[in-house]
């Protein structure tokens, strides 16, 4: 009977959980862990931002200066226009864009603008996707022209440009023309539909020239006949 007893204990042990048998005790239950669930929210990581180069001296602008600053160093705008977010301050052709009153881009045209951001470095890395705006400036210096668009801006030395958005270098991406591009492409096709008349040097005079023909007014000469 005892070994009968003993084996019924077993069995009963078995098929009570001991989270009850700590109940009936007294005793305070194992706390439960916590699982992770599915509708958590994913935590996300806003890209670095990367500053962007300011002046190398008093005398010079650069990405962040104010609006008194641009006024100190280039004077008073022959005139201001306003764009998305902020102003152009035009000197002649040339300007400045503030946004936010602090210097976002500029482009130099017909005066020299005071901009100044660095010199290329000898030995320095080529520029590429992923270099910082301060490593593209020591590959190329100071660009021509930086032309905002919202968070990414376009660098340009010469032909060539570069995208950067927060301050780093990333793919090109196909963007609107700007306004003054806009004028230059209108003034080449201007240019291209005109007829090819040209002056006469002698008289100041201009003769139009008709397809197949001579010049109108001029006789043409005819072989005589032998």
């Amino acid at each position: 009977m005892a070994r009968v007893a003993v084996l019924l204990l077993i069995a009963v042990s078995t098929l009570i959980p001991m989270s009850a048998l700590a109940a009936d005790s007294g005793a305070d239950p194992a706390p439960a862990t916590a699982r992770p669930t599915l509708m958590s929210p994913a935590t996300a990581t806003a890209p670095a931002v990367v500053p962007l180069p300011g002046a190398v001296d008093e005398k010079s602008l650069g990405f962040g200066s104010s609006a008194d600053g641009v006024m100190r160093v280039m004077g008073k705008p022959t005139s201001v226009a306003a764009v998305t977010g902020g102003e152009d301050w035009l000197y002649g052709r040339s300007r400045v864009t503030l946004i936010g009153g602090k210097v976002a881009g500029w482009s130099r045209w017909d005066r020299p603008l005071a901009v100044n951001i660095g010199r290329a470095k000898p030995g320095a890395p080529p520029a590429k996707i992923g270099s910082t705006a301060a490593e593209v400036v020591a590959a190329l210096g100071t660009p021509d022209s930086v032309a905002p668009f919202g968070e990414n801006q376009v660098w340009f030395y010469g032909i060539r440009s570069y995208t950067l958005r927060n301050g780093v270098v990333v793919p090109a991406q196909v963007r609107a023309l700007t306004a003054d591009e806009k004028a230059k492409s209108a003034a080449s096709k201007a240019q291209a539909k005109k007829p090819a008349n040209q002056p006469n040097r002698s008289t100041g005079s201009r003769r139009t020239y008709r397809p197949g023909g001579a010049p109108k007014g001029v006789v043409p000469q005819t072989k005589s006949k032998q």
